[in-house]
């Protein structure tokens, strides 16, 4: 996923018609030139207007499937956005950006939407109106959910770094070996209430309370 400080590059994959949400994506790029100049819609599939640029829309032709990967990373896509404001009964562009990982926004209605629910899809959000307004803020609310658990993730790592270096230095034990402790449990193998359960009995027979 490119930096937080990198441009903002919005995906749309698929052809580029009003089944498909382009009056949405057209609103949405108008909304953007005006919040974010430097911001991009980039449109991957069939284009049947035939124009390449136009604002800050990119169309940059039709792909194969198992290009999505490459062709998302090498123009810095951030987000993709499937606005169709019709019921699909499947989308395989919803499935590949969930096997990717990738940051996925759609309305709630049909297949994408119900992927999202049904899988806890923790990079998708569904935008609640049928808007450009909404598809724009819902993308800004999830990228920004992101990027703040990314950089709370990144703390914790360096956290553990720092605490790693200070108890090998000062216990001559060694951090994270399960030698060095008296009980060691994975949490979410049990779960928090029976991982408590686990804790509590272990505290009495070791204390013998």
């Amino acid at each position: 996923m490119p930096a937080k400080d990198a441009p903002l590059v919005i995906g749309f994959l698929g052809p580029f018609v009003e089944q498909k949400g382009a009056p949405f994506i057209r609103d949405m790029g108008k909304l953007l030139e005006e919040k974010d100049p430097s911001a991009l819609i980039r449109v991957f599939g069939a284009n049947y207007e035939g124009v390449y640029e136009q604002g800050n829309l990119r169309f940059e032709g039709t792909y194969q499937r198992e290009d999505i990967p490459t062709m998302l990373t090498e123009k810095g896509v951030k987000i993709v956005v499937l606005p169709s404001p019709s019921p699909e009964t499947f989308s395989y562009i919803a499935q590949e950006c969930m096997t990717l990982n990738v940051p996925l926004v759609c309305f709630d209605i049909g297949a994408p939407a119900e992927r999202i629910r049904k899988y806890g899809y923790k990079y998708g959000a569904l935008a609640p109106e049928f808007s450009a307004e909404s598809l724009l803020a819902t993308v800004e609310n999830l990228l920004d959910r992101i990027y703040a658990e990314k950089e709370a993730e990144q703390k914790c790592i360096e956290g553990d770094e720092k605490r790693s270096e200070y108890y090998n230095y000062y216990s001559a034990k060694t951090w994270g070996s399960a030698e060095s402790y008296d009980l060691c449990i994975n949490s979410s193998a049990l779960g928090i209430e029976a991982t408590i359960d686990v804790i509590e009995n272990f505290i009495s027979q070791k204390l013998k309370l």
